[in-house]
């Protein structure tokens, strides 16, 4: 497969199905208007399909998130498990970013490289997925 544009997927970008056996070149495919969350590639056939990948796109929606993607700072992160200071700001709910232990206060800060009015901020909770704490000014 090669030279194709997917654009806004209503699932998946590229899907190999469970039970497809053989082999397979993706290359210079762009994937575009990803949502959150959603796989650009996905092979459910691993053990019995082998894929190549060689300069594929994937791209998420655009977003008015002002933070994702700017660099960030943590006064610590579980970092054996994972859950580095940039999961707090990568547009994933699926990784997240976690203090080293369960003590209080820790803080995470993201730089957004110019002064901002914002309008509101949005914490979607760890463990909570149905759950956001929205903080709108008035």
């Amino acid at each position: 497969m090669s030279h194709n544009t997917i654009d806004h997927p209503a699932q998946i970008g590229i899907h190999i199905q469970s039970g497809v056996t053989g082999a397979g070149l993706f290359e210079y495919n762009l994937v575009t208007n990803l949502n959150v969350g959603q796989p650009a590639f996905q092979n459910d056939s691993s053990s019995t399909f082998t894929t190549t990948l060689v300069s594929n796109s994937w791209q998420l929606t655009a977003s008015d998130l002002l933070s994702q993607g700017q660099p960030v700072t943590a006064d610590s992160s579980q970092t054996g498990n994972g859950n580095w200071a940039t999961n707090g700001n990568d547009g994933n709910l699926g990784t997240r970013w976690a203090a080293n232990d369960n003590l209080y206060p820790h803080w995470w800060r993201v730089d957004l490289h110019t002064n901002c009015n914002l309008k509101a901020v949005t914490i979607d909770w760890y463990g909570l997925p149905a759950e956001a704490t929205n903080i709108e000014s008035r």
